[in-house]
């Protein structure tokens, strides 16, 4: 069985015209769980990062292939840069919401715990 494709136009990759190809070149293709892909692509010229959700579908041949979906974000260059020159703050402020997150979920156990000692 041949390895599943993706990105754009895997459904139909044999019909892909030369044009089509020239539009859109993947580079790189992480796949970082729960259907979704980081990718690093050219398209019309210009790099970007692409962060999206893909789907599964079935191509002409009975194949599964996996297409972008309409969620996700294309960043150019710059932005990209951005972010990575920012994720040291980012980290340390997702790192804080979910040590807040830990810290509700056991304040609510110990809640529990000590009603149903009570009882």
């Amino acid at each position: 069985m041949p390895p599943k494709r993706f990105g754009p136009g895997a459904a139909n990759a044999s019909k892909k015209t030369k044009t089509q190809e020239e539009k859109s070149e993947n580079v790189l293709d992480i796949d970082i769980g729960k259907n979704k892909h980081v990718c690093v692509r050219k398209f019309n010229g210009v790099a970007l990062v692409d962060i999206r959700e893909f789907y599964s579908k079935e191509n002409a041949d009975g194949e599964d292939v996996w297409l972008p979906g309409k969620k996700g974000i294309s960043l150019s260059t710059e932005v990209w840069e951005s972010l990575v020159q920012n994720i040291e703050s980012i980290n340390k402020a997702v790192s804080s919401l979910t040590a807040d997150q830990k810290d509700s979920k056991e304040s609510k156990k110990n809640e529990e715990k000590e009603m149903t000692e009570e009882k």
